[in-house]
């Protein structure tokens, strides 16, 4: 039995070599990834801040997506990938998490015009995992989905995988059509804790992080 997933990279290139950097990347690199046994697409995307003085841990972002029954080994072959010397090594972190709950859209089936990725890490409050994952599976995604922008969501939990702790042990991706993050950030803002989008005790809302990014490449499948 396979289970779907995501391997997030966060990545900067060397000092002055940015050109070098997004060609090998863009180029050879997504190759070899999407040769790994288990890596079903993979696609790029840059940072875009939702607000003044917003920084992202890295502003590139390499999302790739798995299917497979052994989701370390796909990270440790990743892993084993040859990096170019355009990287910054000291700069560069991954990830890799199993799905927890099936990607769902809005349910508009208009082609989505202006595609960024909304990627937010949490954690829960010690010892209220369930109740935390009820209230993020069962409400807290269908509440974001009603939002203008927000055309689909998805939940995924770290897999230990030989690559350290994550920056968070949960993460969700929000695909949006948004031609001004700023606003669409916004609008989010302004209902959260509301009784539009009432958030639960179990989560530790001071562990939360969100960043939007922009595909700087089409998704590309193996």
């Amino acid at each position: 039995m396979t289970t779907r997933g995501v391997h997030l990279t966060l990545t900067a290139p060397a000092e002055g070599a940015r050109e070098e950097y997004d060609d090998w990347f863009t180029g050879p690199h997504l190759d070899e990834v999407l040769k790994v046994d288990g890596v079903v697409s993979a696609q790029r995307f840059r940072f875009v801040p939702q607000r003044d003085g917003d920084t992202p841990l890295r502003a590139d972002l390499a999302v790739y997506e798995l299917d497979t029954a052994d989701i370390p080994g796909v990270h440790a072959r990743l892993a084993a990938l040859p990096v170019n010397s355009a990287v910054d090594p000291a700069q560069t972190v991954s990830w890799t998490y199993e799905e927890i709950a099936e990607r769902r859209t809005d349910g508009d089936d208009r082609p989505v015009a202006n595609p960024h990725l909304f990627v937010v890490l949490t954690a829960p409050v010690a010892g209220q995992e369930s109740e935390f994952d009820e209230w993020y599976t069962h409400r807290h995604l269908s509440d974001v989905l009603k939002l203008t922008d927000y055309r689909s969501a998805q939940r995924f939990r770290h897999v230990p995988a030989g690559d350290g702790d994550p920056l968070r042990p949960y993460l969700a991706l929000y695909e949006t059509d948004s031609t001004d993050v700023r606003e669409t950030q916004r609008r989010l803002s302004e209902v959260v804790a509301t009784p539009a989008m009432p958030f639960t005790p179990a989560i530790d809302r001071s562990q939360s992080i969100g960043w939007y990014y922009l595909p700087v490449t089409e998704r590309r499948t193996s």
